[in-house]
């Protein structure tokens, strides 16, 4: 027998069969590159988003908001939420039909919180479905409903210009009642003004938010805010000056995008920039709704006092109409703090 021969045709045929894995190896991936893209155009979900998920806090369920960022690569999805100081990694799968599944389980080794997850992707890319997993702040094993909020990317973040008022004003009125605001207090802020702030949210050259601050001083806050010193944090009683957010107003047409949250952190940043660390909040409560409890939460603000009918006698002498009860208001008012 010609051995040559033989380890030729041998050498050949595992040429030929490298050859062919090869192949059906190219084309497998090819296939599957096409397919991650499709997933990825039909279902386009890496981004930043605004999280609502249910939750056992002092043993009543409430509403906890969190932000969270995932990354996509084909039908997988990879990402992180977190709350204060509690971090959760995500991993889920996307389906043909739209849903997802996959699992949850927090960063930290010493937290033993672990579960899954089940959602539905809507056109919007809102996602919305439950968790069920151990909760291991209440030692329980639970479930809720879960929300995701992507965080719109294409509003533009800006100080105010007097062109912008007549916008403001229009929103400030259905969204804080009429005649809250006028023009003179637009122009509070100005440009040379570095004790105030305030800032617009636009898309598309249409106003669609505006938030305002003011930096006051310890005895300023407490004449504002209609407190005692008894009534603050101890961070807020050391501090000189504290950053008031006095104000953040979102158009309807145009809430859960994200927008006031952006409006809260540009806030955050202008007064920060300028050595303000420490930050207080009067947040609206109408019934049981606190009106930016999320977005405070979501940059661990604490929630310290509710005062009742807080601005009854505010309305009668300047005649506002509150949305929810006309005038005069008797809604509360819910004071947060927190610090940078």
């Amino acid at each position: 027998m010609d051995l040559n021969g033989l380890f030729g045709i041998a050498w050949e045929n595992i040429f030929i069969g490298l050859l062919g894995a090869a192949i059906v190896s190219f084309i497998t991936y090819i296939y599957e590159f096409i397919k991650n893209k499709l997933v990825e155009k039909k279902f386009p979900l890496s981004g930043k988003y605004i999280t609502n998920y249910e939750d056992i806090v002092d043993g009543k369920r409430v509403v906890t908001t969190a932000l969270a960022e995932l990354k996509q690569k084909g039908n997988k999805i990879k990402g992180k939420t977190w709350f204060k100081d509690r971090t959760w990694v995500l991993n889920g799968t996307i389906m043909d039909t739209g849903n997802i599944y996959g699992v949850y389980y927090s960063e930290s080794p010493w937290d033993r919180g672990i579960g899954e997850f089940f959602l539905s992707i809507d056109m919007d890319r809102k996602m919305f479905g439950l968790w069920s997993g151990y909760d291991s702040a209440n030692d329980i094993i639970t479930s809720g409903k879960y929300i995701f909020k992507p965080i719109i990317n294409d509003v533009e973040i800006v100080d105010y210009n007097r062109r912008y008022s007549s916008q403001i004003l229009k929103i400030s009125d259905n969204e804080l009642g009429k005649d809250y605001f006028d023009i003179k207090d637009l122009d509070f802020f100005t440009d040379s003004n570095t004790t105030s702030f305030c800032k617009i949210a636009v898309i598309d050259k249409k106003v669609v938010g505006f938030a305002m601050s003011v930096v006051l001083s310890l005895k300023e806050l407490l004449e504002y805010l209609k407190l005692d010193i008894k009534d603050l944090p101890k961070f807020i009683v050391a501090s000189k000056n504290i950053c008031v957010i006095k104000t953040v107003s979102v158009d309807n047409n145009f809430h859960g995008m994200g927008i006031g949250y952006k409006l809260v952190k540009s806030l955050i940043d202008d007064a920060t920039n300028n050595n303000i660390r420490d930050f207080a909040c009067v947040a609206w409560k109408s019934g049981d709704t606190i009106n930016i409890k999320g977005i405070l939460e979501a940059f661990d603000f604490n929630a310290y006092k509710e005062i009742e009918n807080y601005w009854t006698e505010d309305s009668i002498k300047e005649g506002f109409q509150c949305p929810s009860c006309g005038n005069p208001c008797h809604c509360s008012a819910v004071m947060y703090f927190g610090t940078f």
